[in-house]
Protein backbone atom coordinates (compact mmCIF):
# COMPACT_ATOMS: atom_id res chain seq x y z
CA UNK A 1 0.00 0.00 0.00
CA UNK A 2 2.10 2.39 -1.31
CA UNK A 3 -0.31 5.61 -1.61
CA UNK A 4 -3.45 4.85 0.69
CA UNK A 5 -6.17 7.03 0.51
CA UNK A 6 -6.29 10.10 3.13
CA UNK A 7 -6.88 8.67 6.37
CA UNK A 8 -5.42 4.90 5.67
CA UNK A 9 -1.98 4.16 6.32
CA UNK A 10 1.27 2.61 4.52
CA UNK A 11 2.43 -1.14 4.60
CA UNK A 12 3.79 -3.33 2.81
CA UNK A 13 3.34 -7.85 2.87
CA UNK A 14 6.06 -9.94 3.05
CA UNK A 15 5.41 -13.57 2.19
CA UNK A 16 7.35 -16.72 2.70
CA UNK A 17 6.16 -18.75 -0.67
CA UNK A 18 8.01 -21.85 0.33
CA UNK A 19 6.84 -25.25 2.22
CA UNK A 20 9.88 -24.76 5.08
CA UNK A 21 10.37 -21.93 7.65
CA UNK A 22 12.49 -19.12 6.81
CA UNK A 23 14.75 -17.40 9.51
CA UNK A 24 14.75 -13.96 9.14
CA UNK A 25 18.30 -13.81 10.67
CA UNK A 26 21.82 -15.07 10.58
CA UNK A 27 21.17 -18.68 13.02
CA UNK A 28 25.00 -18.06 13.53
CA UNK A 29 24.67 -14.74 15.15
CA UNK A 30 20.98 -13.85 15.49
CA UNK A 31 21.32 -9.82 15.94
CA UNK A 32 22.12 -9.57 12.07
CA UNK A 33 18.70 -9.77 10.66
CA UNK A 34 17.18 -9.14 7.16
CA UNK A 35 16.48 -5.57 5.88
CA UNK A 36 14.34 -3.99 3.90
CA UNK A 37 15.74 -1.01 2.33
CA UNK A 38 14.60 1.73 -0.43
CA UNK A 39 12.17 4.67 -0.16
CA UNK A 40 11.50 2.74 3.71
CA UNK A 41 14.27 1.47 6.01
CA UNK A 42 13.32 -1.56 7.76
CA UNK A 43 15.62 -3.66 10.46
CA UNK A 44 13.81 -7.16 11.38
CA UNK A 45 13.90 -8.55 15.26
CA UNK A 46 16.52 -10.76 16.38
CA UNK A 47 14.86 -14.61 15.99
CA UNK A 48 12.34 -14.09 13.67
CA UNK A 49 10.55 -16.96 11.69
CA UNK A 50 8.05 -17.76 8.97
CA UNK A 51 6.03 -20.14 9.14
CA UNK A 52 5.27 -22.27 5.55
CA UNK A 53 3.37 -19.91 3.41
CA UNK A 54 3.37 -16.97 6.32
CA UNK A 55 3.04 -13.72 6.15
CA UNK A 56 4.24 -10.37 7.88
CA UNK A 57 2.72 -6.79 7.26
CA UNK A 58 5.38 -4.01 7.88
CA UNK A 59 3.59 -0.85 9.00
CA UNK A 60 4.49 3.13 8.72
CA UNK A 61 2.04 2.84 12.11
CA UNK A 62 2.44 1.56 15.25
CA UNK A 63 1.77 -2.40 14.80
CA UNK A 64 -1.31 -2.98 17.55
CA UNK A 65 -2.68 0.83 16.27
CA UNK A 66 -2.88 -0.60 12.80
CA UNK A 67 -4.00 -4.11 14.13
CA UNK A 68 -6.85 -2.64 15.88
CA UNK A 69 -8.12 0.06 13.19
CA UNK A 70 -8.05 -2.30 10.45
CA UNK A 71 -9.67 -5.51 12.73
CA UNK A 72 -6.16 -7.63 11.47
CA UNK A 73 -6.79 -11.66 13.00
CA UNK A 74 -4.03 -12.08 15.60
CA UNK A 75 -2.99 -14.73 13.17
CA UNK A 76 -1.60 -12.45 10.87
CA UNK A 77 2.50 -10.92 12.34
CA UNK A 78 2.67 -7.40 12.01
CA UNK A 79 6.05 -5.31 12.93
CA UNK A 80 6.90 -1.64 12.60
CA UNK A 81 7.03 1.30 12.45
CA UNK A 82 9.41 1.38 9.73
CA UNK A 83 11.23 4.73 9.05
CA UNK A 84 10.72 7.25 6.10
CA UNK A 85 8.02 7.03 3.50
CA UNK A 86 7.02 4.73 0.15
CA UNK A 87 7.62 7.29 -2.78
CA UNK A 88 3.70 7.73 -4.32
CA UNK A 89 5.09 7.80 -7.54
CA UNK A 90 6.88 4.84 -7.39
CA UNK A 91 10.76 3.57 -6.21
CA UNK A 92 12.42 0.16 -5.76
CA UNK A 93 11.90 -1.45 -2.71
CA UNK A 94 14.56 -4.71 -1.86
CA UNK A 95 14.91 -7.43 0.58
CA UNK A 96 18.09 -8.23 1.96
CA UNK A 97 19.32 -11.20 4.16
CA UNK A 98 22.83 -10.92 5.97
CA UNK A 99 25.91 -13.10 5.16
CA UNK A 100 28.95 -13.86 7.35
CA UNK A 101 31.00 -11.55 8.90
CA UNK A 102 34.12 -10.90 6.57
CA UNK A 103 37.00 -12.69 8.93
CA UNK A 104 41.14 -11.46 9.50
CA UNK A 105 43.40 -10.63 7.61
CA UNK A 106 40.57 -8.91 5.30
CA UNK A 107 40.90 -5.50 6.24
CA UNK A 108 37.13 -5.09 6.29
CA UNK A 109 37.42 -7.62 8.88
CA UNK A 110 34.16 -7.57 10.97
CA UNK A 111 31.85 -5.94 8.19
CA UNK A 112 28.82 -7.71 7.74
CA UNK A 113 27.99 -8.31 3.48
CA UNK A 114 24.11 -8.54 2.93
CA UNK A 115 23.02 -10.55 0.26
CA UNK A 116 19.90 -9.53 -2.00
CA UNK A 117 16.73 -11.36 -1.48
CA UNK A 118 13.83 -9.87 -3.54
CA UNK A 119 13.21 -6.53 -4.97
CA UNK A 120 9.77 -4.18 -6.43
CA UNK A 121 9.87 -1.72 -8.86
CA UNK A 122 6.54 -0.09 -8.86
CA UNK A 123 4.76 2.62 -10.91
CA UNK A 124 2.23 4.61 -10.21
CA UNK A 125 1.26 4.99 -13.48
CA UNK A 126 -0.10 3.07 -16.42
CA UNK A 127 0.73 -0.05 -16.92
CA UNK A 128 0.46 -0.20 -13.29
CA UNK A 129 -2.67 -0.84 -11.77
CA UNK A 130 -4.10 2.79 -11.64
CA UNK A 131 -6.44 2.10 -8.28
CA UNK A 132 -3.80 1.86 -6.13
CA UNK A 133 -2.61 5.40 -6.75
CA UNK A 134 -4.57 7.14 -3.68
CA UNK A 135 -7.92 5.76 -4.50
CA UNK A 136 -7.93 3.38 -1.82
CA UNK A 137 -6.48 -0.28 -3.29
CA UNK A 138 -3.32 -1.22 -3.01
CA UNK A 139 -1.01 -3.51 -5.69
CA UNK A 140 -0.90 -7.25 -5.52
CA UNK A 141 1.73 -9.81 -6.32
CA UNK A 142 0.07 -11.89 -8.41
CA UNK A 143 2.54 -15.17 -8.74
CA UNK A 144 5.39 -14.76 -5.90
CA UNK A 145 8.11 -16.57 -8.11
CA UNK A 146 8.15 -14.35 -11.07
CA UNK A 147 9.59 -10.89 -11.23
CA UNK A 148 8.58 -8.25 -8.96
CA UNK A 149 8.95 -5.43 -11.12
CA UNK A 150 6.80 -6.04 -13.53
CA UNK A 151 3.70 -4.40 -14.42
CA UNK A 152 2.33 -7.37 -15.50
CA UNK A 153 2.68 -9.32 -12.54
CA UNK A 154 0.53 -6.68 -9.98
CA UNK A 155 -3.10 -6.41 -10.23
CA UNK A 156 -4.64 -4.11 -7.39
CA UNK A 157 -6.57 -5.29 -4.25
CA UNK A 158 -8.98 -3.87 -1.83
CA UNK A 159 -7.51 -4.23 1.59
CA UNK A 160 -9.63 -7.09 3.74
CA UNK A 161 -11.56 -8.76 0.38
CA UNK A 162 -9.30 -11.31 0.18
CA UNK A 163 -10.04 -12.54 3.32
CA UNK A 164 -13.54 -13.06 4.00
CA UNK A 165 -14.60 -16.09 5.29
CA UNK A 166 -10.82 -16.80 5.98
CA UNK A 167 -9.98 -15.40 10.16
CA UNK A 168 -6.42 -16.99 9.55
CA UNK A 169 -5.64 -16.17 6.54
CA UNK A 170 -4.36 -19.31 5.83
CA UNK A 171 -5.85 -19.61 2.37
CA UNK A 172 -8.43 -21.84 3.05
CA UNK A 173 -12.33 -21.26 3.67
CA UNK A 174 -13.32 -21.21 7.11
CA UNK A 175 -16.37 -23.72 5.99
CA UNK A 176 -14.12 -25.89 4.40
CA UNK A 177 -11.54 -26.03 7.73
CA UNK A 178 -14.80 -26.84 9.96
CA UNK A 179 -16.24 -29.21 7.50
CA UNK A 180 -13.49 -31.27 7.51
CA UNK A 181 -12.09 -31.29 11.28
CA UNK A 182 -10.01 -28.24 11.15
CA UNK A 183 -9.30 -25.00 12.78
CA UNK A 184 -10.17 -21.92 11.29
CA UNK A 185 -8.17 -19.97 13.47
CA UNK A 186 -4.96 -21.98 13.50
CA UNK A 187 -3.10 -20.62 10.65
CA UNK A 188 -0.97 -23.74 10.87
CA UNK A 189 -2.89 -26.59 9.83
CA UNK A 190 -2.71 -25.50 6.07
CA UNK A 191 0.42 -26.79 5.94
CA UNK A 192 -0.14 -30.43 7.99
CA UNK A 193 -0.89 -33.63 6.33
CA UNK A 194 -3.27 -35.86 8.55
CA UNK A 195 -3.80 -38.43 6.17
CA UNK A 196 -0.82 -38.74 5.61
CA UNK A 197 -0.65 -38.70 1.65
CA UNK A 198 1.92 -35.90 1.01
CA UNK A 199 -0.24 -33.12 0.12
CA UNK A 200 -0.66 -30.08 2.60
CA UNK A 201 -4.29 -29.41 3.39
CA UNK A 202 -3.90 -26.45 1.52
CA UNK A 203 -3.13 -28.37 -1.35
CA UNK A 204 -6.34 -30.04 -0.78
CA UNK A 205 -8.30 -27.47 -0.56
CA UNK A 206 -7.01 -26.15 -4.02
CA UNK A 207 -7.45 -29.03 -5.24
CA UNK A 208 -10.92 -29.90 -3.98
CA UNK A 209 -9.94 -33.71 -2.62
CA UNK A 210 -10.27 -34.57 0.77
CA UNK A 211 -7.90 -33.97 3.64
CA UNK A 212 -8.43 -37.14 5.35
CA UNK A 213 -8.61 -40.03 2.77
CA UNK A 214 -4.94 -40.77 1.83
CA UNK A 215 -6.36 -41.98 -1.95
CA UNK A 216 -7.82 -38.94 -1.98
CA UNK A 217 -5.27 -36.53 -4.06
CA UNK A 218 -4.34 -34.84 -6.99
CA UNK A 219 -1.66 -36.97 -8.79
CA UNK A 220 -1.09 -38.95 -12.07
CA UNK A 221 -2.33 -42.41 -10.99
CA UNK A 222 -1.29 -43.70 -15.01
CA UNK A 223 1.53 -42.63 -17.24
CA UNK A 224 2.28 -44.86 -20.73
CA UNK A 225 4.52 -44.13 -23.27
CA UNK A 226 3.25 -45.61 -26.68
CA UNK A 227 4.08 -45.28 -30.87
CA UNK A 228 7.60 -45.01 -29.74
CA UNK A 229 7.67 -42.51 -27.27
CA UNK A 230 6.01 -40.19 -29.56
CA UNK A 231 2.76 -40.06 -27.68
CA UNK A 232 2.20 -40.76 -23.94
CA UNK A 233 -1.23 -41.32 -22.12
CA UNK A 234 -2.03 -40.13 -18.65
CA UNK A 235 -4.51 -40.83 -16.13
CA UNK A 236 -5.83 -39.04 -13.10
CA UNK A 237 -9.16 -38.33 -11.16
CA UNK A 238 -10.28 -34.77 -11.77
CA UNK A 239 -13.17 -32.80 -8.98
CA UNK A 240 -15.88 -31.28 -10.27
CA UNK A 241 -15.84 -27.22 -11.27
CA UNK A 242 -11.91 -27.37 -11.80
CA UNK A 243 -10.63 -26.93 -15.27
CA UNK A 244 -6.97 -28.83 -15.91
CA UNK A 245 -4.43 -27.87 -17.80
CA UNK A 246 -1.61 -29.49 -19.56
CA UNK A 247 1.63 -27.47 -19.47
CA UNK A 248 5.32 -28.63 -21.88
CA UNK A 249 8.66 -26.89 -21.60
CA UNK A 250 12.29 -27.95 -23.31
CA UNK A 251 14.09 -27.17 -19.73
CA UNK A 252 12.76 -28.33 -16.26
CA UNK A 253 14.39 -24.85 -15.01
CA UNK A 254 12.45 -22.78 -17.34
CA UNK A 255 9.45 -20.84 -16.84
CA UNK A 256 8.52 -20.51 -20.00
CA UNK A 257 5.98 -23.09 -19.94
CA UNK A 258 3.14 -23.54 -22.72
CA UNK A 259 -0.19 -25.04 -22.73
CA UNK A 260 -0.90 -27.56 -25.18
CA UNK A 261 -4.16 -29.01 -23.31
CA UNK A 262 -7.00 -28.03 -21.50
CA UNK A 263 -10.08 -29.65 -20.28
CA UNK A 264 -13.67 -28.69 -19.24
CA UNK A 265 -14.74 -28.42 -15.91
CA UNK A 266 -17.40 -31.24 -15.00
CA UNK A 267 -20.09 -31.67 -12.61
CA UNK A 268 -18.94 -35.12 -11.13
CA UNK A 269 -16.04 -37.12 -9.75
CA UNK A 270 -14.49 -38.88 -12.87
CA UNK A 271 -11.16 -40.86 -14.03
CA UNK A 272 -9.75 -38.95 -16.84
CA UNK A 273 -7.34 -39.95 -19.38
CA UNK A 274 -5.08 -37.82 -21.82
CA UNK A 275 -3.53 -38.20 -24.43
CA UNK A 276 -0.03 -36.36 -25.04
CA UNK A 277 1.68 -35.73 -28.19
CA UNK A 278 5.51 -35.93 -27.96
CA UNK A 279 7.96 -33.84 -30.21
CA UNK A 280 11.39 -34.74 -28.70
CA UNK A 281 10.77 -37.26 -26.16
CA UNK A 282 14.44 -36.11 -24.89
CA UNK A 283 13.58 -32.77 -24.10
CA UNK A 284 10.25 -32.27 -23.47
CA UNK A 285 8.69 -32.02 -19.58
CA UNK A 286 5.61 -31.64 -19.20
CA UNK A 287 2.99 -30.75 -15.98
CA UNK A 288 -0.37 -31.00 -14.90
CA UNK A 289 -1.79 -27.59 -13.49
CA UNK A 290 -5.20 -26.73 -11.96
CA UNK A 291 -7.01 -23.73 -12.73
CA UNK A 292 -8.56 -21.73 -9.76
CA UNK A 293 -11.50 -19.86 -10.77
CA UNK A 294 -12.40 -17.13 -8.33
Amino acid sequence: MYHPAEGNDEFIELRNRVKTIVSLFDPRIPEHTWQVRGGIEFNFPPDLQMRPGGRILITASDPEIFRNKYQIAEAIQILGPYTRKLNNLGETIRLFRPDAPLDPPDPDAGFVPYLHVDEVTYGSSLPWPLEANGFGDGLQRVRLEKDGSNPGNWSSFSPGGETIGDRDEDGMKDTWEVAYGLDPDNPEDAFSDPDGDGFFNLDEFLALTHPLDAQSALRVERFELMDRGMRASLGFRAQPGLTYIIEATSAIQSDAWTEISRTLPTNTSQDLNWDISITDPIQNFFRLRVLIEE
